[in-house]
């Protein structure tokens, strides 16, 4: 998978089916809209070009910060392993965030990567303010002359599933379900940190975890059994988020 940063960075070719989102969680919805992405693009004779970007749109044109189910680099992992050919990273700011879901086709998208199909969820908004949707998106596709395709939900147990909800689960501490939702189980990396040795005092190894991401976000307070992963190995254990007690 060739990542890059700028519209300059990746040749224009029209045989591209290209995807659009901020795919925070590579969830099973998305992986729908991946997988589907990279199936159009293998019987079309394409290439696949998934489009992105950081930091979270939110961020920028929302009313705070927003806790994050993956950081880009575990995003593009997952994505890299779901056959993608094409990643493009845009930086968003609140100047790019002014553009039109029409400018923003037009200038990147058809005379920028070049496209020959459009894949992207039910719920896809573009555009300043969000204001562009599917219907919209079909309406350029008829003007541009590119095929589009709208993949429908995913749900478990009759439950639609989404970024802001897998986030819901999470911060009541409810990861098995959260498992569900995202195909895998949620996972956070952090540096240990010296503590105050009580390991050693308790007969068992113990470690404290500082968080390596400020912006991503941690389960609810709780005990939890995890799996670790440290230089290629992985072994169980238990963890415990939240005010260490005193005693």
């Amino acid at each position: 998978m060739i990542i890059v940063r700028s519209i300059e960075e990746i040749h224009f070719n029209n045989n591209s089916v290209i995807t659009f989102g901020t795919f925070d969680g590579v969830h099973r919805g998305h992986q729908s809209i991946i997988k589907e992405l990279v199936e159009q693009a293998k019987d079309n004779n394409c290439r696949s070009v998934l489009v992105t970007f950081e930091p979270h749109p939110r961020e920028i044109v929302g009313k705070g910060p927003v806790f994050l189910l993956t950081t880009l680099d575990e995003r593009l992992k997952i994505i890299e392993q779901l056959g993608v050919d094409f990643v493009l990273v845009f930086e968003f700011t609140h100047q790019f965030s002014l553009q039109s879901a029409h400018e923003f086709y037009e200038k990147y998208i058809v005379n920028g990567i070049g496209v020959h199909k459009v894949v992207v969820g039910y719920d896809h908004t573009l555009g300043h303010d969000r204001k562009s949707k599917v219907d919209e998106l079909c309406k350029m596709g008829l003007e541009f002359g590119f095929d589009v395709e709208i993949i429908k939900p995913v749900s478990y147990e009759n439950d639609t599933i989404s970024s802001s909800k897998i986030r819901n689960l999470i911060s009541k501490g409810e990861v098995d379900r959260a498992a569900l939702y995202l195909d895998r189980y949620y996972s956070i990396e952090g540096k240990v940190v010296e503590g105050d040795r009580r390991g050693a005092e308790l007969g068992f190894p113990t470690a404290n975890i500082q968080e390596q991401y400020m912006n991503k976000l941690v389960p609810a307070d709780g005990v939890y059994c995890v799996a670790i992963e440290f230089e290629n190995q992985k072994t169980y254990g238990m963890l415990n988020i939240g005010v260490r007690p005193k005693n």
